[in-house]
């Protein structure tokens, strides 16, 4: 689908919109839309043309998000026909899932006195490791798992306790990224 423009990713979300149904479309299409918006952002340009280039790139990243939403809406309806969702579209609804199993477990155990269980269950939460990638130089740290980690260079990517990582994101000397095993 390496021909992907405007008009057919604006077509292709106008369809989606007017549909009850997740429509059928093309496995690569996420992708497509990427490698579309990349090569839009690699051009360089003077002036207006720059304002023009720029303003083209958000609207494809408005449609993409709007397609994204529409297809999600109607996979998150119970009894929903799943089987035309994307792979990248799985991968959102499969984190909502998890979610909602969560929720449940957290519940059930909480109203049938399960409190191992619970303590089990929050460290668990406490103990997991999160991948990000740092974007300054960080000194060695003690994770909240009594382990020492780094030193870390700028564009290094590694695991580090979730507890430990919140603030290294917050403060931006880190992103968080999705790392799928």
């Amino acid at each position: 689908m390496s021909d992907l423009g405007m008009e057919k990713l604006y077509g292709m979300v106008l369809r989606e919109l007017e549909s009850d149904a997740i429509l059928e479309m093309d496995p690569d299409t996420y992708s497509s839309v990427s490698e579309f918006v990349g090569n839009l952002r690699r051009q360089e340009f003077d002036g207006i043309e720059n304002e023009i280039r720029d303003a083209v790139v958000g609207t494809a990243a408005r449609l993409a998000e709007m397609l994204l939403k529409a297809r999600l809406e109607k996979g998150f309806v119970p009894g929903a026909d799943v089987g035309n969702l994307l792979d990248e579209e799985k991968y959102v609804l499969d984190a909502e899932e998890e979610k909602r199993e969560r929720m449940e477990m957290v519940g059930e155990a909480a109203a049938r006195g399960k409190s191992l269980l619970l303590g089990r269950m929050a460290e668990m939460h406490k103990n997991r490791t999160v991948t990000v990638r740092f974007l300054k130089e960080v000194d060695k740290l003690v994770g909240s798992d009594y382990h020492e980690y780094g030193p870390f260079r700028e564009e290094y990517i590694g695991s580090i306790p979730y507890d430990n990582a919140r603030p290294l994101v917050a403060r931006g000397d880190a992103v968080r990224i999705g790392w799928v095993d």
